[in-house]
């Protein structure tokens, strides 16, 4: 069983952003870099133990774009988590891009995600929504026509879902509510 922790971004008392989850063994928090803009900076992922205040593991990384949600999957309970980021970049495109972090319990790591094959971007311009929902990664976007302004598409929308074992892109009747 995959247990999913799902948060928006939230503000403390100084403004500052950040997402926090709590899984079995860890409090997981992402932050913003302080004092950075939303649209180009930093932002931080901390894993502490169960009670929230002793640090296990953390690291800073470059964004382009804001932090838009984050998930945590804790894979089977066996104190192993994925924690997915999900940034989109300032401007009209809005192009989303999503990181994987893997925690084995010590130390946290990059790992690469696959990249949609070129078959199914076919009318894609970015507006990119996200999801992490029961074990399964979904990427949604709306379709544009060639004579399509960005404010504008008329091809419909499309989801695709990742096989997290595959490590590949294929078609998906998943809808995301753009919240």
């Amino acid at each position: 069983m995959i247990a999913v922790a799902s948060s928006g971004i939230l503000a403390d008392s100084d403004g500052m952003s950040y997402a926090e989850h709590k899984t079995a063994g860890h409090v997981v928090r992402i932050s913003r870099g302080p004092g950075e803009p939303y649209s180009v900076g930093s932002y931080a992922i901390r894993v502490y133990g169960a009670n929230g205040l002793d640090l296990v593991a953390g690291v800073i990384r470059p964004r382009d774009g804001e932090v838009v949600r984050s998930w945590v999957t804790d894979l089977a309970g066996e104190k192993h988590l994925w924690i997915w980021i999900w940034t989109r970049v300032a401007g009209s495109g809005a192009y989303g891009t999503l990181k994987l972090l893997d925690f084995d319990g010590k130390a946290l790591r990059q790992l690469p995600l696959a990249a949609a094959q070129d078959s199914l971007l076919k009318g894609y311009r970015g507006h990119d929504l996200f999801d992490v929902v029961d074990g399964k990664v979904y990427r949604q976007f709306p379709l544009y026509g060639p004579n399509d302004s960005n404010a504008n598409p008329t091809g419909g929308t499309r989801c695709l879902e990742l096989d997290l074992k595959q490590r590949k892109w294929s078609l998906s009747k998943h809808r995301i509510e753009d919240s």
